[in-house]
């Protein structure tokens, strides 16, 4: 806000001004009845408030920016039902999707509605994603769609069965508000890497969800932080991803100076410095503190970057594979027809063009191949 970054630490509000470069203690959360460590932490543009909420939901607590003064607003309780939820500020509204609570996995989409203080279950009018405790998300209110990424599940949905073996989704997923519809978008490929997770370093307790990745906007581009699987190697890499046309490029490293080589715990952008904010602490061993560091990428150097000549489509592959063999099958079927539906004009009828209106006018192709064949012939 106004390139101003809150950070909440377990010692209360700080903020760091990114034009100046300089600190200031906000408050101390005095008002807070548990512990930081109970609450998800965001900042919500249409209200232009700094809000608290549970972990798993519930309580909710909001302050103005130019004076801190956290109050509870809800009327709801602790719910402890979606715990590593994904949550994200539309219209002034708080949502949560996923998370776990009460020994299960979810893949519900949930609100806190300012009119009755409580929270509501979002409608959907199709199939969801599996359930899980997402990786990560981003929503693009240009589109008014939200779109998640993996996460952790089991392969039989029981997160306390000893015997299922825990698996990593890497899928991604959009949700439109427009028609209360879920639709898979593509399934990464990340090629021996894996979702970057601080917290499973020890010197990380917890990071916020909302900024754990960060999106681009006028260039469509969403970055997820990935590192290699072999655990020696923890470095954070960047996987970007063009939300417009659906493709996903190799990940590759941030352009960030040696002296300046953190663990990163949050990833922002900021739009009005047209640079990338990652929150972090020093890459030190054998230390007792870890102060925590703000380092700027610029966008165009990071843009740059981007390796284009190895780039990877699953979805226009996806319709190559599946949809193209049926186009095939429908201009061979077609051609066949049209020369046997008349032996008195055979010669003429075989060398005949096909016209994309006729084709387009079949009843037997769907949308998505109709949409396929338009493409092709342009």
């Amino acid at each position: 806000t106004r390139q101003r970054l809150f950070l909440v630490l377990e010692r209360g509000v700080w903020q760091y001004d990114l034009k100046r470069e300089a600190w200031k203690f906000i408050d101390s959360l005095g008002a807070l009845s548990e512990s930081i460590d109970e609450y998800e932490f965001g900042y919500n543009p249409q209200k232009k408030k700094l809000q608290l909420w549970s972990r798993g939901v519930g309580k909710v607590y909001e302050t103005g920016v130019d004076t801190i003064d956290f109050k509870r607003i809800d009327h709801s309780h602790d719910h402890k039902n979606q715990y590593g939820h994904f949550p994200f500020f539309r219209d002034g509204r708080l949502y949560a999707f996923g998370g776990y609570g009460y020994w299960e996995w979810h893949n519900i989409l949930t609100f806190y509605n300012d009119d009755t203080r409580e929270w509501s279950i979002q409608n959907i009018n199709s199939r969801t994603p599996q359930k899980r405790v997402p990786f990560s998300g981003v929503y693009i209110a240009k589109k008014d769609e939200v779109f998640i990424f993996g996460g952790n599940a089991t392969e039989h949905q029981h997160p306390d069965d000893q015997t299922a073996s825990r698996i990593d989704l890497n899928d991604i997923w959009k949700f439109s508000f427009r028609n209360l519809e879920w639709q898979k978008i593509l399934t990464l490929d990340l090629s021996g890497d894996e979702f970057f997770k601080p917290l499973e370093l020890a010197k990380v307790g917890r990071n916020n969800a909302s900024s754990s990745s960060f999106y681009i906007p006028e260039k469509s581009m969403w970055f997820l932080p990935v590192s290699p699987k072999n655990k020696a190697d923890r470095r954070c890499l960047l996987k970007p991803i063009n939300l417009e046309s659906m493709v996903s490029y190799p990940a590759m490293q941030a352009p960030i100076n040696n002296s300046d080589q953190i663990i990163p715990t949050n990833l922002l952008y900021d739009p009005k410095g047209k640079s990338v904010v990652v929150v972090g602490i020093p890459n030190l061993s054998n230390t007792e503190e870890y102060p925590v560091k703000v380092v700027k990428i610029s966008r165009d150097s990071l843009m740059a970057n981007i390796n284009h000549e190895s780039s990877f489509s699953s979805l226009p592959v996806y319709y190559i594979l599946f949809g193209g063999a049926s186009i095939i099958l429908i201009i061979v079927g077609y051609i066949f027809i049209k020369r046997s539906s008349d032996t008195t004009n055979k010669e003429e009828q075989i060398n005949a063009p096909v016209s994309k209106e006729k084709l387009l006018s079949l009843s037997s192709l769907k949308d998505e191949e109709k949409k396929l064949i338009e493409f092709i012939l342009q």
